[in-house]
C-alpha cells in the first residue's frame, strides 16, 4: 500500500508523462492502481487514504442513541428486547446492549 506522499507523487508523474504502465512499474503497482488514483484525484481532488470508509458501520446511529437515552430516562426498567421493538431496529440484542452500555447504563439482556 502506498502512503499519501507516494500516491501524490504517482498521480503527478502520471499527469506529467501520461504513461500508466511505466509509472506503475516505477512505483511497483499495477496500471489499474494508476488509473484508479488518477480518477480519484479528478473526482475528489485528493488521493489521500480513505480510512473513514473502512470497517463495518454501526446499525445504531446517533438518532437511535438519543431515542434510547430518552426511553431509558422515562422507563429505567425497560428490557433490551422492548427497546429494540419500540425503535423497530433490525439488529441483535447484543448490539442494543453495547449501545446502552456506551450511554453509561447497565441492562439485563432479557
Amino acid at each position: 500500500m502506498l502512503n499519501n506522499q507516494a500516491r501524490n507523487c504517482l498521480v503527478n508523474t502520471y499527469a506529467k508523462f501520461g504513461e500508466a504502465e511505466q509509472v506503475a512499474q516505477a512505483f511497483g503497482v499495477t496500471k489499474w492502481t494508476v488509473y484508479r488514483l488518477s480518477k480519484q484525484m479528478e473526482r475528489t481532488g485528493s488521493v489521500e487514504l480513505r480510512t473513514s470508509t473502512r470497517g463495518r458501520k454501526s446499525k445504531i446511529k446517533e438518532h437511535h442513541s438519543k431515542k434510547i437515552l430518552e426511553i431509558l430516562s422515562v422507563e429505567p426498567d425497560i428490557t433490551l428486547e422492548e427497546i429494540r421493538n419500540r425503535l423497530h431496529l433490525n439488529c441483535s440484542i447484543t448490539t442494543i446492549h453495547r449501545a446502552v452500555k456506551k450511554l453509561g447504563f447497565t441492562r439485563k439482556k432479557r
